[in-house]
């Protein structure tokens, strides 16, 4: 799957795939200190981000959410890649101070809608240097 993604921040991961097709706001969705969906009307309301490939579009919010995602990143919490169809910054921005300030690097992938939609209905997933494998890719 090498050629459908883009590596926005470098990393490896494996672990199993968490997808919504529903972008989430970490400020307020998710709970910083467990890695649980705490906004009850997300569809992912109630499951644990903590060291899943966290595959969506995107996230909405404020900025706020890049503090958040640092937080899980620092507190052992965060999803082990994150995963997107669409442009994202926020919680990029997160990923990027923790590996940066911190040495804890968090892959942050962009994929195109083909490849996001065939990772989304995969268990699990292993994201390298090179590319990502998934079981039924």
């Amino acid at each position: 799957m090498t050629g459908h993604a883009q590596s926005i921040l470098p990393g490896q991961a494996t672990g199993d795939v968490l997808a919504c097709n529903e972008p989430i706001s970490f400020w307020g969705g998710v709970d910083p200190a467990t890695g649980q969906v705490i906004d009850v009307h997300h569809p992912l309301a109630g499951q644990n981000l903590a060291g899943r490939i966290l595959v969506m579009p995107g996230t909405r919010g404020s900025c706020t959410g890049s503090g958040v995602l640092l937080d899980m990143v620092l507190n052992g919490r965060a999803p082990a890649a994150l995963v997107f169809a669409e442009p994202e910054d926020v919680v990029t921005l997160g990923a990027m101070i923790g590996a940066a300030m911190f040495g804890k690097p968090l892959p942050v992938l962009r994929l195109t809608r083909d490849a996001f939609a065939a990772l989304a209905a995969a268990k699990t997933a292993r994201i390298t240097e090179t590319g990502i494998t998934a079981d039924g890719l």
